[in-house]
């Protein structure tokens, strides 16, 4: 499955240009998410139960997850976070606003998306809807949906998901103090896209 993040990027960034007025990034990441089925094979530790429809309670990130204790990602102004431990991890854009991090295990290949820029004057709805729009535009993920909003270290974001045969992913969207944060992880081989977020949720420590 090729990462979506690319191929998405150039209409997200013109999409975004209707969100406000606020300045852009230097680059446009995007992750995909992935619907979430709790059955295939997630990193050690991991072990999340999918996520319910838009309209049920906002839930806490990973509260029965240990934080991933692998190598450390950091976004310059908004966060860092750590990559489970286990497989050997390739990353490329450490420390810039577009951090990409792939790995094989369990017989697929995991990537990591950990993507910030200025939001302006964007809100949170409005982009979520950017995003998967722009998803949508692109064709890359046709199942594609919004999920519930669950909260990370104590702040409140938007949950997109998809499943498209073997290939899933899962991304959460968030404002932290007026930056656009977007973290995401894409699966193959019927790997599950949230048990490897899991732990990549619970170890984000905001600025």
């Amino acid at each position: 499955m090729r990462t979506s993040a690319a191929a998405v990027a150039g209409t997200l960034l013109l999409l975004l240009a209707g969100c406000g007025d606020g300045d852009r990034p230097d680059a446009v990441p995007s992750g995909t998410p992935a619907p979430t089925a709790p059955s295939a094979s997630g990193p050690e530790g991991s072990g999340s139960e999918t996520s319910g429809s838009e309209t049920s309670e906002e839930t806490s990130a990973s509260a029965s997850v240990a934080p991933a204790d692998g190598e450390t990602v950091e976004l310059p102004d908004a966060a860092t976070l750590r990559l489970p431990s286990g497989p050997d991890w390739t990353i490329a854009g450490q420390g810039s606003r577009a951090v990409v991090a792939r790995a094989d295990a369990d017989g697929g290949t995991v990537t990591v998306l950990a993507n910030e820029f200025p939001a302006g004057v964007a809100d949170l709805d409005s982009l979520a809807q950017v995003e998967l729009d722009a998803h949508l535009a692109e064709g890359d993920h046709p199942s594609i949906r919004r999920g519930e909003d669950r909260d990370v270290a104590g702040v409140t974001g938007w949950v997109l998901t998809s499943q498209d045969g073997e290939d899933g992913l899962y991304q959460f969207g968030a404002l932290s103090d007026g930056v656009y944060v977007s973290l995401a992880v894409e699966v193959t081989r019927g790997l599950s896209a949230q048990e490897w977020i899991e732990p990549v949720l619970a170890s984000v420590e905001w600025r």
